[in-house]
């Protein structure tokens, strides 16, 4: 056989076997997804950490791609994605544990259509924001204390009134209820100064596992004043609020004396920790889930790169919330349990309860 005929048909054949193993190795290649991370406050930690995630995804993922997007807050979240159908297959969002505790729930504003979001379900553990009552009266040293004082908050419709709300009556019916309340949100830092209300809560969100900061309002008045105190709870009085609230109100974490500088604390307080995550429903399929918290255990050191809360963001304690293991997505379900990370309510109890018995 001359040598072109025999090229012609080798041609040949390699061409017909690419034919035939085509189908199969397409087969084989992942197919990309597309996801969305639904995050709040454009620019804000939240959302620069959701730009973070979707970023990783990008550049990490042999088949996963991401893009963030800009929602008010965990309940829009929840009720926009569970009432669409094609957003629940593609969409992660930022979600507070008692959100999610609240939507499983029905109570409102989840009453309007409640069998729509009573599956939704958490990845992994994002952030903790610390909240306790900052004051400037050195006769201010409990949460009792506070009986028939003026405190400011944020309107009763909001979180951060219920934030407060909760954390004072730990203290007992009797004392929130004489409560002198100013709705003046952030300006109440400032009243604080000037003598025309009587406490605040401050928020510190993690910096880091252990570690918190000063929001920016809070950390411009410390530098303005060195009468500034921070009253926390008794172990008594966080039990208390979460018997009344559940245990997501009841979620506590420990500020160290001198934790945010000399003498602020003046000693080791406990306070409000609203702990939150990235949340998903069932539809978001297992495998989607399982790749992407694969690509962030790998990235994680990096999550610091995009805001300095990112620091936080620790596998160890991904599956810290105060929740059942069943309210967890079954694809972080499979990574926590082939990584050997700990995660549901007994786990979480035992650290909370560890730490209360370091305070002093």
């Amino acid at each position: 056989m001359k040598k072109s005929n025999l090229g012609i048909i080798l041609c040949a054949f390699i061409l017909a076997l690419s034919i035939v193993l085509l189908p199969a190795v397409s087969q084989c290649a992942p197919k990309t997804y597309r996801v969305e991370m639904r995050a709040t406050q454009f620019g804000g930690i939240i959302y620069v950490l959701g730009f973070g995630a979707c970023d990783l995804l990008n550049k990490n993922s042999d088949w996963i791609r991401g893009s963030v997007l800009e929602s008010t807050g965990s309940a829009e979240n929840i009720k926009i994605v569970g009432k669409d159908p094609k957003k629940k297959e593609r969409t992660f969002f930022m979600m507070a544990a008692f959100d999610q505790e609240e939507a499983i729930a029905g109570h409102p504003p989840y009453d309007d259509t409640p069998e729509l979001y009573k599956d939704v379900k958490q990845i992994m553990a994002v952030t903790r924001m610390g909240g306790a009552m900052v004051v400037a009266d050195p006769n201010i040293k409990t949460l009792s204390d506070l009986k028939g004082k003026r405190v400011s908050t944020w309107p009763k419709t909001t979180t951060k009134f219920r934030d407060v709300y909760s954390f004072i009556a730990g203290a007992g019916k009797d004392v929130v209820d004489s409560i002198k309340w100013q709705y003046t949100q952030f300006d109440g830092y400032d009243d604080l100064l000037i003598g025309k209300t009587d406490a605040i809560m401050g928020f510190w969100p993690a910096a880091a596992p252990g570690k918190y900061i000063p929001i920016p309002k809070l950390r411009e008045i410390m530098t303005r004043s060195k009468k500034l105190r921070v009253i926390g709870a008794t172990p008594a009085e966080r039990a208390r609020t979460k018997e009344m609230f559940g245990p997501t109100y009841g979620a506590t974490d420990l500020m160290p004396a001198n934790g945010l500088g000399p003498g602020f604390p003046d000693k080791d307080v406990l306070f409000f920790v609203n702990t939150g995550g990235w949340g998903a429903y069932p539809e978001l399929p297992i495998d989607v889930v399982y790749e992407m918290l694969s690509i962030w255990e790998k990235n994680a050191a990096k999550f610091k790169e995009y805001h300095a809360i990112g620091a936080s963001i620790v596998p160890a304690d991904w599956g810290l919330l105060p929740i059942s293991k069943d309210m967890w997505h079954l694809g972080a379900i499979k990574f926590f349990e082939e990584k050997g990370i700990k995660y549901g309510k007994e786990y979480y109890d035992q650290v909370e309860k560890e730490l209360m018995e370091k305070i002093k």
